[in-house]
């Protein structure tokens, strides 16, 4: 996780985010191994990437100073992806590798190879894709 991705709805106070996502806290205590006030590479979904400040961090919660007028809004060119329909678990690969490469969407085709059944596959169903796509965001650079 190069990048700590967080969403409008982590809106705690104006310029503050509280995040809870254990994963996500796990990875700036154990792996990034940060403190209260070190700064850290945050991606606001949609908004940009910016720089943001650690201000409180405990094992429920971090809370991330950021302000949205510092976010950079460069990004890098998108691709509209057009994959064949393979085995769920190489679909969770292209989305999370796609994303981290700058695809900006997905269409997935059944292919004149492609099982049928690759189409009712869970990762298609109740947005359980959106996982993969996260992950795929907080490796990117932008």
């Amino acid at each position: 996780m190069n990048t700590i991705i967080i969403t409008k709805k982590e809106l705690w106070k104006p310029g503050l985010y509280k995040v809870q996502d254990k994963t996500i806290i796990d990875h700036i205590q154990k792996v990034l191994k940060l403190n209260s006030g070190d700064h850290l590479k945050v991606c606001l979904v949609n908004e940009g990437v910016g720089v943001g400040i650690l201000q409180s961090l405990s094992t429920e919660e971090a809370v991330i100073n950021l302000k949205e007028e510092d976010l950079s809004k460069k990004r890098t060119p998108w691709v509209n992806l057009i994959v064949g329909l393979s085995r769920p678990q190489t679909c969770k690969k292209v989305l999370e590798l796609g994303t981290s490469m700058g695809v900006k969407s997905f269409k997935f085709l059944e292919a004149e190879l492609s099982e049928k059944s690759y189409a009712q596959s869970k990762i298609f169903q109740n947005k359980a894709f959106e996982k993969y796509l996260l992950n795929g965001l907080s490796q990117s650079s932008n």
